[in-house]
């Protein structure tokens, strides 16, 4: 794929990425909210399910050899929904978006700094720095009503 194809999914995912949370609260509202996330990750699952089977290339089978650690990411998914659909209609997108964001950022600065997680190491500099911080700067701004 082309650089410009995978930066077009990108931003796709980033667009789905910021309805997720506002749609599975409108579920939360009609059936709770642990039922909204686990009725997400259902639905998720069953495409994925017809999605792998379809053109899967790896191996189901090969997962009960993997250390426990590559297994959190379902843990995180299941998190991640849950907050951000309980979140987004109590402090609005803007702010659950740069939210989320500053912690992605944050996370992933430490991720390249330190190489975790099987990453290379790519010590975080002035730029990053500054990056971060014009985040915070960001969710500071967008949660306050002036």
């Amino acid at each position: 794929m082309s650089k410009w194809t995978l930066l077009g999914l990108a931003v796709s995912g980033g667009v789905c990425f910021a309805l997720q949370p506002p749609i599975n609260a409108a579920l939360g509202r009609s059936v709770g909210v642990l039922e909204s996330a686990l009725v997400s990750f259902v639905i998720g699952a069953a495409v994925l399910a017809a999605a792998t089977f379809a053109a899967g290339s790896g191996s189901l089978g090969a997962v009960v050899n993997v250390p426990l650690w590559q297994l959190v990411g379902g843990f995180i998914g299941a998190y991640f929904v849950t907050v951000a659909l309980y979140c987004a209609p109590r402090i609005g997108m803007t702010t659950l978006m740069v939210s989320i964001v500053a912690g992605q950022l944050a996370g992933a600065l430490a991720l390249d700094h330190f190489g975790l997680l099987g990453l290379r190491t790519r010590p975080v500099g002035p730029a990053q720095a500054a990056a971060a911080l014009l985040i915070v700067a960001a969710v500071w701004l967008v949660q306050s009503r002036g």
